[in-house]
């Protein structure tokens, strides 16, 4: 799984009733620390949807609607830009 890191930052996923995101440099999860780089959200439980709908919309384009359990998994690897890459630890390569 730590490929995914050599083109993006922000790598997520969704599987049965969870959406987890990883974010190693602790700058775009609220909350996210050296410790805990990471957030699992029970999306079942939550309207996370309405929160965040242009985060969310590749999920929808794809058949899960975060809104009941998903059977499957689904990943997000959103491509790291040149803004990202300037300010980034692990790759300052971007895919604009």
């Amino acid at each position: 799984f730590n490929a995914v890191y050599h083109f993006t930052d922000l790598p997520s996923f969704v599987s049965g009733e969870y959406l987890v995101y990883f974010d190693p440099h602790t700058t775009f999860l609220p909350g996210a620390s050296v410790q805990h780089p990471g957030l699992r959200i029970k999306f079942t439980r939550n309207n996370i949807l309405a929160q965040f709908p242009d985060q969310f919309k590749p999920y929808l384009l794809l058949g899960c609607d975060l809104k009941k359990e998903y059977n499957g998994t689904l990943f997000r690897f959103p491509l790291r830009s040149a803004q990202v890459a300037k300010q980034s630890e692990i790759k300052m390569h971007s895919y604009d």
